[in-house]
């Protein structure tokens, strides 16, 4: 009986996590932003919460524009990441495409080596 709560419960969480990668996530971003914004000021930065909102927003329109172009995979892992660290558009666009580029640098390399026939 245990074995089979803990199956179930596998499979409903590895459900979530299927359905989380196929939608743009909805991510909290003003705490981001302000614990962001202070910490710059800190350090004799400038910038506002305000600038940090429209820069989230901008990076969630280019996440929107390219999300079904990332593989699956990516984005979930990309998504767990930042609600991991810290909530941001910025940061999961960062990551996604990080994620694409490393492996678009993979595969030139697999077809470097590759034997010449």
């Amino acid at each position: 009986m245990i074995r089979l709560i803990a199956l179930l419960i596998l499979l409903f969480t590895g459900a979530a996590r299927v359905v989380a990668a196929d939608n743009v996530p909805v991510l909290n971003i003003e705490p981001s932003c302000r614990a962001s914004v202070a910490l710059n000021q800190q350090s004799g930065g400038s910038g506002t919460v305000e600038q940090c909102l429209e820069d989230e927003k901008s990076a969630r329109a280019e996440v929107v524009k390219g999300w079904s172009s990332f593989p699956s995979g990516d984005r979930t892992r990309c998504t767990a990441e930042v609600r991991d660290f810290a909530a941001s558009y910025v940061e999961l666009l960062e990551c996604l495409t990080m994620a694409r580029d490393a492996s678009a640098m993979e595969r030139a390399e697999k077809r470097k080596q590759a034997p010449k026939q």
